[in-house]
């Protein structure tokens, strides 16, 4: 069996374009297959993107809730504690009042004691 150039350069030839047409093919599905990892990778992307963003949102308005219910809380605190300031300060007021009255019968009746023991002296 005898072979000549042309026939091996023909099959040669075929071998190459079979070999290359495979090369072809494997690159193009790798790249077929990344471009479908990179968009289904985007697609994840976006949702957790989207995700993110939601609940983001829905935080932002739990802090705006809870600061504004701080507010009526030291509102509210404020009022109550001046209200008991004033309670306090006339509380005070009607005890020192109250120890000014004391003072006064107590000195009236130390007045009267007085009064009394000396006219017993006198009278003895």
């Amino acid at each position: 069996m005898v072979i000549d150039v042309g026939t091996a350069v023909g099959i040669l030839a075929g071998a190459v374009s079979v070999a290359g047409g495979c090369f072809e093919g494997y690159r193009r599905l790798t790249t077929a297959s990344k471009r479908k990892k990179e968009i289904y990778r985007q697609a994840i992307i976006d949702q957790a993107s989207e995700e993110m963003g939601k609940v983001k949102r829905e935080l932002e308005e739990k802090i705006e809730h809870l600061e504004e219910e701080l507010k009526d809380q030291k509102a509210n605190i404020s009022k109550d504690l001046s209200h008991m300031r004033e309670i306090y300060n006339a509380e005070i007021s009607v005890l020192s009042e109250k120890i000014d009255s004391l003072r006064r019968d107590l000195a009236d009746q130390h007045t009267s004691m007085v009064g009394l023991l000396t006219k017993l002296v006198n009278t003895r």
